[in-house]
């Protein structure tokens, strides 16, 4: 049995979810690592309670990380430790993107960004586990609209997903599990991910520091991530 722990990034014009593929041990792994270091950051600064990894507050001092706000060099540097962490555990990463802005003049009443990039993260790892004769449970961050989630994924293992590449995801397990993304080391690694990524792939307005460190941060994550696209309607 697999486990895919999923997480999105968005902004206006671009929605991104990274889905974090992994084995009953890798997740051990991956939990125990990430465990470790926020431990470590706990002890070193002092904090009450150890972090949650979230990309965003992390690189924005916001949250659990306002101890680092104005600190841009040592973010990158967690961050960095983060992704090593994912990478090292022996994950597949996989991510989907929509360009909303093309979504929206394309299509006169679209599914939500959210369902369709989720939907095609659980395509490719459809197709992953039944190579492997494998099924696949799915652990995904809490949203206001989890109970259409859960009957929309349970429709597609029945009827198939839309579009032309439509496929009954017969190896992914219907009843999705949605979680705080602070009780789940795999949520917030899926998190971290998505973060990172939409950031290195969209915001070319950014400064060179900034560019340069997302630069860095998605190498961190090297061959871990074995798909990445972004659907342009």
């Amino acid at each position: 049995m697999y486990c895919l722990f999923a997480d999105e990034s968005y902004r206006k014009d671009h929605y991104y979810v990274a889905g974090i593929l992994v084995t009953g041990r890798q997740a051990q792994v991956l939990e125990n690592r990430l465990n470790e270091l926020a431990e470590h950051i706990r002890v070193r600064n002092d904090l009450p309670e150890a972090p949650e990894f979230h990309g965003h507050a992390l690189m924005n001092g916001q949250d659990d990380w306002s101890f680092l706000r104005g600190n841009f060099g040592a973010s990158v540097r967690i961050y960095q430790q983060v992704l090593h962490a994912i990478r090292n555990a022996g994950v597949r990463g996989y991510l989907e993107g929509v360009d909303v802005k093309r979504l929206n003049a394309r299509y006169r009443y679209p599914d939500s960004p959210h369902e369709i990039t989720l939907r095609h993260v659980l395509e490719r790892v459809n197709e992953h586990c039944a190579q492997d004769g494998q099924r696949c449970r799915v652990i995904a961050d809490t949203v206001p609209q989890e109970d259409k989630f859960k009957q929309a994924i349970q429709e597609f293992t029945k009827i198939g997903t839309p579009g032309y590449r439509s496929q009954r995801l017969l190896c992914i397990e219907g009843d999705i599990c949605f979680v705080d993304s602070r009780e789940s080391r795999g949520v917030q690694a899926a998190d971290m991910t998505a973060y990172i990524l939409r950031r290195y792939r969209e915001e070319n307005d950014s400064s060179k520091s900034v560019k340069r460190a997302t630069k860095r941060l998605r190498k961190a994550l090297g061959d871990a991530m074995v798909y990445e696209r972004k659907w342009i309607p």
